[in-house]
């Protein structure tokens, strides 16, 4: 299943990428956005590139067929990611903690500048290969990290606007 989430904010790249790695901001916008995320390892790279791995654990419940299937209440995963400051992209992969090898999701997120400030995209694709619920875990593990994101560009607006 193909995702894509665009959000655009009245601001420049330059300024959005900065204020998203802005601790302090990143605390406040994940706890609005319910996700607890522990950094796990970063290291430079080559070409200026960024190498990380951070574990993410969302706080709202999963439905519960994803639930059932995961045997969790709470969608909890690994990401590894490559972060380019100087083009504002993060190139990332999903690393599960179980099933690994029925469940793929990769992906990019990109701030580029638009006419009126920029826009934040992200998109992916997220495959389960689980007989039966395989698209009803797609659409839920889609859905809720699309919410996610909703959230965060809300709280992310309300900050740039005052």
């Amino acid at each position: 299943m193909h995702f894509t989430v665009r959000n655009a904010f009245p601001c420049s790249a330059d300024h959005l990428w900065e204020l998203l790695a802005t601790p302090a901001f990143e605390r406040a916008s994940d706890e609005e956005a319910r996700v607890e995320k522990t950094l796990l390892e970063r290291r430079p790279g080559e070409n200026g590139l960024r190498h990380e791995r951070i574990r993410f654990r969302f706080l709202d419940p999963l439905p519960k067929v994803a639930s059932k299937v995961l045997g969790t209440t709470n969608l909890t995963y690994e990401q590894v990611q490559v972060v380019n400051d100087t083009a504002h992209t993060l190139d990332w992969e999903i690393i599960p903690p179980v099933a690994k090898d029925r469940f793929k999701s990769c992906g990019t997120f990109r701030i580029s500048a638009t006419p009126t400030g920029c826009e934040r995209v992200v998109d992916g694709v997220m495959e389960v290969s689980v007989p039966l619920v395989g698209g009803k875990l797609e659409e839920a593990i889609c859905g809720q990290v699309t919410q996610s994101y909703e959230k965060s560009a809300a709280f992310v607006l309300k900050k740039l606007r005052g």
